[in-house]
């Protein structure tokens, strides 16, 4: 897996984000999508996992949110640069254990994907955060 960026644009050209091209199953949008959420927050979509999982943008705050749609989101990061960071260091460190791992490697794992996004964005490392979740599915043996 490599680490690569790419501008992701609204189709009017008037906003763009500088986001990973791919991280597992997540890739790019080839055009950022603007959705407003039912409390009328201006969300970019820059990233999805097929149709099950988006990443967005927050206009107002900065905040990366992820989840299956506008109306179901969990914080992911305190802002793109940090994102992208999580990524990078994430990448840089995979495979997180050996393809025969045992669970308990698995767990061990995933407490060093807990240790780099903390050590990146403190508050994305929390119980309930999109990474929280990577790192579940890292104590699984996912991802490695």
């Amino acid at each position: 897996m490599k680490y690569e960026l790419t501008e992701v644009r609204s189709s009017g050209g008037e906003a763009s984000i500088e986001v990973p091209r791919e991280f597992f199953g997540y890739v790019a949008r080839d055009v950022i999508e603007v959705i407003i959420d039912s409390g009328g927050e201006v969300l970019l979509e820059f990233w999805h996992l097929g149709e099950d999982v988006r990443v967005y943008v927050q206009q107002r705050t900065g905040k990366v949110l992820a989840g299956p749609g506008p109306s179901d989101l969990v914080f992911a990061n305190s802002s793109i640069s940090q994102f992208n960071r999580c990524v990078q260091s994430l990448t840089a460190r995979y495979p997180f254990a050996a393809e025969d791992a045992e669970p308990e490697e698995w767990a061990l794992a995933a407490l060093e994907v807990e240790k780099i996004v903390h050590a990146i964005d403190p508050p994305a490392a929390d119980d309930g955060t999109f990474w929280s979740d990577f790192e579940a599915e890292v104590s699984m043996g996912d991802y490695i």
